[in-house]
């Protein structure tokens, strides 16, 4: 016996499958003191198809959901596709972190969206009970500047595409993808931050906090320029009047 090697190539465009490759030996037969040619055929099995590979880019961000594209950049079609962000360090999935996407063909591309939260500030949050009110209070601060409307978090997130093969398997395709997350906040002038078990709310000094300081010092000034004219009007009138008898109550 001896084993024969051949290269058998398949279209691109050929469909996944099972396909029969015919086979021809032809030999001398000796045995029987014959030098005629024989000829055997035979069929051969031949299966197109196999694995596949896959694109995942980010698409967008908005009010706080994110969006993948995800394309089959491979040479076989891929059934029931599902895009899955795992448990991982840094980001938080609120709801499923699973879609399913259905099938792709080859060049063909979806898009899958998930609610993605960046867990930056996460670690403070572990060892709140621990914190002063002064440290969650710097905590908070931070937090608010990096979830402001306008803010964005950017970083690599590890996205999963699982998929059955034309040959019935399934295969789970693993893809790090850069993502900028903008925040989901829509303002900041009022906002809950909990750690732990503690939480705290902020809310937006009013006007009178604000300017309290300047508003007193102003009413002193006009009390005490109303006093003082006062005061000299009924010195002219009398000149023994005191600025105490300001204090006293004309009798009637």
């Amino acid at each position: 016996s001896v084993d024969l090697k051949y290269e058998v190539m398949a279209d691109t465009n050929t469909a996944a499958g099972l396909y029969k490759l015919n086979l021809y030996l032809t030999y001398t037969d000796t045995i029987n003191g014959t030098s005629s040619e024989q000829q055997i055929s035979t069929i051969a099995g031949v299966y197109v198809g196999g694995e596949t590979d896959f694109d995942v880019a980010f698409s967008e961000s908005s009010a706080g959901e994110t969006s993948f594209t995800i394309a089959n950049i491979g040479s076989n079609p891929a059934s029931s596709v599902s895009v899955i962000i795992p448990q991982q360090s840094g980001w938080r999935v609120t709801g499923s972190n699973s879609v399913i996407i259905g099938n792709l063909n080859t060049g063909d591309y979806t898009v899958a969206s998930f609610t993605l939260q960046s867990l930056s500030m996460r670690a403070f949050g572990q060892n709140a009970s621990a914190m002063t009110p002064e440290q969650l209070e710097a905590i908070r601060q931070r937090a608010l500047n990096q979830t402001a409307p306008t803010a964005q978090t950017s970083g690599n997130i590890l996205v999963q595409v699982a998929y059955t093969d034309t040959m019935g398997r399934r295969n789970v395709v693993e893809k790090e993808v850069q993502v900028n997350t903008q925040s989901s906040n829509t303002t900041i002038t009022s906002s809950q931050m909990s750690f732990g078990n503690r939480s705290f709310q902020r809310s937006q000094p009013s006007f009178f906090s604000r300017y309290k300081w300047y508003i007193i010092g102003l009413v002193v000034l006009i009390l005490a320029g109303f006093t003082y004219f006062k005061y000299k009007k009924e010195k002219e009138l009398n000149p023994k009047y005191k600025f105490k008898d300001l204090l006293k109550r004309k009798k009637k």
